[in-house]
Parts: structure tokens; sequence; C-alpha cells
């Protein structure tokens, strides 16, 4: 349950950072997506589809309202796996389940080319940035006569990369619409564990991880948010 807090908590902050109490006059949206994510690739971690949210403030500028900058919080939990093993504990193996869990948290800046109306009922747009990724994999061992888990360890790394996204609001009302978007991640040198050989011995890999994501949810203009 670690990876659902930590993603939760990530959620409220951006939340806590609504743009209500900004300055009268300021344009942008806030918007908060949810989909499911397919990474590119089948050679080691973070290869599982999954699921994930992100929270996204945009800010336009008075005198280009098609440009804004964007502001991205957001997180994604990949699928757990599940595999028999022996848990050894003073020179003694028993049975035991290993269950790997993998998550990453993600912060994003950058920049959206969009349409400059506010009243449109369609509005496509594109966006890029930079950003940090922060993966990690628990890993724990129980025992199959045991209820709690007996070993838990965390291999985490943060490593830089960078977002490209496209996809369109349809506005149903002044106050609120509906966003579509296709997301592009690509993080610089991930490291990815391979299996271990027979004499335990792992291997580890650094190559650039490639992630698609597919996104729906709700964009409120900031206007709307004063009360």
């Amino acid at each position: 349950m670690t990876r659902y807090r930590a993603i939760f908590c990530m959620i409220l902050l951006s939340c806590f950072m609504a743009p209500s109490s900004y300055a009268q006059g300021v344009i942008g949206e806030l918007s908060l997506r949810g989909g499911a994510i397919f990474p590119q690739g089948d050679y080691a971690r973070y290869t599982d589809e999954g699921g994930g949210a992100v929270v996204r403030m945009n800010i336009h500028v008075t005198e280009a309202q098609p440009i804004s900058a964007f502001f991205e919080i957001g997180g994604n939990f990949y699928r757990d796996n599940e595999t028999p093993t022996f848990y050894t504990a003073d020179n003694i193996a028993v049975p035991a389940k290993k269950n790997e869990s993998e998550y990453n948290l993600s912060l994003n800046l950058g920049i959206q080319f969009g349409t400059g109306s506010r009243h449109g009922f369609l509005r496509p747009r594109v966006s890029i940035g930079p950003g940090l990724y922060f993966f990690n994999t628990q890993t724990t061992y129980r025992p199959l006569d045991y209820d709690e888990s007996l070993l838990e360890n965390n291999d985490s790394q943060l490593r830089v990369g960078w977002r490209a996204a496209v996809g369109t609001g349809l506005f149903f009302s002044p106050k609120w619409g509906i966003s579509f978007d296709f997301v592009y991640d690509h993080v610089v040198s991930l490291h990815r564990a391979l299996d271990a050989d027979e004499h335990g011995r792992v291997d580890t890999v650094s190559r650039p991880g490639r992630f698609q994501s597919y996104m729906i949810g709700i964009i409120i203009p900031f206007e709307n948010m004063e009360n």
C-alpha cells in the first residue's frame, strides 16, 4: 500500500496548490487525469502495464493565450508480480512467496501550444517539457504459513527525462471540460535489473525507459474556482 499512499499524498499536495488563491486575472486551468500506462520493451523492470493519475496546472501568457506553461505531478503503479521461492532463516529453507511491486512518481514542467479561445467546444493542444522521475521496486518475502512478510527491500532511483503529449479538451460548459490525451515519457538511463542466474547474480542494465499512456480527465478553468 506504500505506493498508493505516496501517489495520493502527491495529488493532495497539488490540490492544496489550487489556483483559487491566485491573483484575479490569471488565465489558466486545473486538470485531473487518470488512465493506463504501457511500457515499451520487455527486457527488465517496469515493463508491465499499469495505471496512473496526473494533476496539471496551466498558466497562460495574457498576450499570447495559445501558449501556456504547465506544471504536472503524478504517479504510475505497475502490475504486481508474485512468484514462488524459498526463504532461508537459520540455514533452513522454507517455501515462500516473493512479491514485487513497482511504481514511479514524476514532476514535469514545460510549454503547451493550444487554441487561444476560452469559449470553444473543441480545444486541441500539444505539450512538451523536461521532468524528474522517481522509480521504486519493493520486494517482499512471505513464508506460506505466515500472514505478514518477513523481509522487505526497496530499490529506488531518481532519473531525468522528458514528456510529450497530444490531446484535446471537449468543453460541454464554459465551467468545465473533458480531456483526452496521449502521453509519451522518455526516461534517461533507467536502471533495470535482469533475472538472477543460478549463482544468484543479478545483471543490471541502463537503457532509456519509454512509456505510453492513454488518459481521460476533467478540466476546470481558474476563473470557475474562485468559490
